[in-house]
């Protein structure tokens, strides 16, 4: 139950300082051991406020350990505020107790969207995090069953006028169809496993991590059946055959070879690994493998085509011998036409969603999942244009990373992956929840903020970022001491200047500060 005590100032501050963002997309809720009146309240408004800088889907992680169960009041404003969220995909809450299990569920009865899920764990709740956010491989819509249905009526009626002529023509056609859709999906997971198998091998000798080696595993009965399916389609065909066994004698090799480099890779030899990877033997595999697969999918698409203008005489046959019947097939006809007419809306409306997700990948950094240049440059353009017609200020922080190229020439990339994913998560925690923090290239950051007053607030703003950053950085290879250069432009110093000069005169501070702290080391 909670506590009747008003929290003072400070209280409020310090009860504020328990919402952060551990993620780009993760909002962590770190519940007070008590909780005062208001503390519920003001732990939301603190998570509202990251919210608004999270401009993708997000989630939220409740640590509720040691904290006691809301109660009835409480509980209701956290099922408001929480489906008042826009982009918020779900709740994962800490919770050691039955009774705070039974508030998760209570809560979730009255909330419309989204669910709170129970988990015993941060890490566990980070792992379900990532497993939700996994790219689904969007399968096609499937035919309307009730075409097929309609189909199947249609042949009935039909049969009365023609059933010798008609039977053969709709096994001829049945057959022909069955054939060009085994053909096309075959290539389909040729090419799909092939690439998982790539992906899964390069992902595993380069972070050694065994999940990687596990889906390579996974995968690779896929290919196999895949191949196999190719084999029997070509049976018929001695040219595709040759091809078809070409791809199978070369996938055999590269099987092999990523399996060593899995090997290496599990013996922590990750460097041999990767290397066996880009190795000229590895290389010159893949050319053969290419090269006959490209022929053996030649092949396929040629005999399907073959198999679909099969199909198509079969039906221009079907269609001589039902004329009697015509009133049926036209019957038949308008049901397809709607059928198909849906199946086509969904089908685009399936390729919009997949277009916005690319959309979304595309302004993101894959590595610490920061804004990318071009998502800054986006950003940097709207912030012009809104201080062209206001008198808000605009600032600029160029920031790079002091003796990077040396971190990772000593520890290797890997570590130096880590350095990069780290300084990231501390950039965002050092600002605002309302500024746009990015990945522009290699060690460089980015951060437009805006409404920073005078050159002193943006100062100050930038020994914020700095102290937040600087220091020890725990990595697998060792604790590693980083510092950073920040360089700083205020518009307000050059009012009008396009997007690249104000990026070249962070640049040059940028350099200017780097010598300071040389000369500061220096003396």
């Amino acid at each position: 139950m909670a506590s009747q005590v008003e929290p003072d100032d400070a209280e409020t501050g310090r009860i504020r300082a328990r919402v952060t963002l551990v993620r780009p997309e993760v909002i962590l809720i770190d519940a007070p051991p008590s909780l005062p009146s208001g503390a519920v309240e003001v732990l939301l408004e603190a998570a509202e406020e990251l919210a608004i800088g999270i401009r993708r889907q997000f989630d939220i992680i409740v640590d509720a350990r040691d904290s006691p169960v809301p109660d009835s009041g409480e509980r209701d404003a956290i099922a408001r505020a929480f489906d008042s969220m826009p982009g918020l995909r779900r709740v994962y809450v800490i919770a050691e107790v039955r009774s705070m299990g039974m508030f998760v569920r209570m809560v979730n009865t009255t909330m419309r969207s989204p669910s709170l899920v129970e988990v015993g764990s941060l890490d566990e709740a980070l792992d379900r995090i990532r497993t939700a956010r996994r790219p689904e491989r969007h399968a096609p819509k499937p035919f309307p069953l009730r075409t097929v249905m309609a189909g199947l009526v249609a042949i009935v009626l039909a049969l009365s006028i023609g059933i010798g002529v008609r039977s053969l023509a709709r096994g001829m056609q049945d057959d022909a169809h069955t054939r060009a859709l085994v053909a096309t999906e075959t290539v389909d997971k040729i090419r799909y496993y092939d690439e998982v198998l790539s992906m899964t091998a390069l992902m595993a000798a380069t972070t050694g991590d065994t999940v990687w080696t596990q889906r390579y595993e996974d995968a690779l009965p896929g290919l196999a059946d895949a191949l196999s399916t190719a084999t029997q389609l070509t049976s018929e065909n001695t040219a595709a055959q040759t091809s078809i066994q070409q791809v199978v004698s070369a996938n055999d090799r590269l099987v092999a070879l990523e399996q060593r480099a899995l090997s290496l890779a599990g013996a922590d030899r990750l460097e041999a690994a990767l290397a066996l990877l880009k190795s000229p033997e590895y290389l010159n595999e893949e050319v053969d493998y290419d090269e006959g697969l490209e022929a053996t999918i030649q092949h396929l698409r040629t005999q399907a085509g073959d198999q679909q203008g099969t199909a198509d005489a079969s039906e221009a046959l079907i269609i001589a011998t039902s004329l009697l019947a015509i009133v049926i097939v036209l019957a038949i006809g308008v049901v397809i036409v709607l059928s198909v007419r849906r199946w086509a809306v969904d089908t685009a409306n399936q390729a919009n969603d997949i277009a916005a997700e690319l959309h979304e990948l595309a302004m993101h950094d894959d590595l610490t999942g920061l804004h990318n240049r071009r998502a800054l440059l986006d950003r940097l353009d709207e912030a012009l244009l809104r201080a062209e017609r206001s008198t808000q200020s605009l600032g600029l922080f160029l920031i790079d990373i002091n003796s990077f190229k040396c971190i990772n020439d000593r520890y290797g990339h890997a570590t130096g992956d880590e350095v990069l994913v780290e300084v990231a998560r501390r950039l965002l925690a050092g600002t605002r929840a309302v500024d746009t923090v990015a990945r522009i290239g290699g060690d460089e950051f980015c951060v437009l903020t805006e409404n920073v007053g005078s050159g002193e607030d943006l100062e100050r703003a930038r020994e914020r970022i700095r102290e937040s950053v600087n220091g020890p950085l725990a990595t697998a290879a060792g604790t590693i001491e980083v510092r950073i250069a920040i360089g700083m432009a205020l518009l307000d110093e050059a009012r009008g200047i396009h997007d690249d000069s104000l990026l070249k005169a962070a640049d040059g501070d940028m350099y200017r500060d780097k010598d300071r702290q040389q000369a500061a080391s220096e003396t």
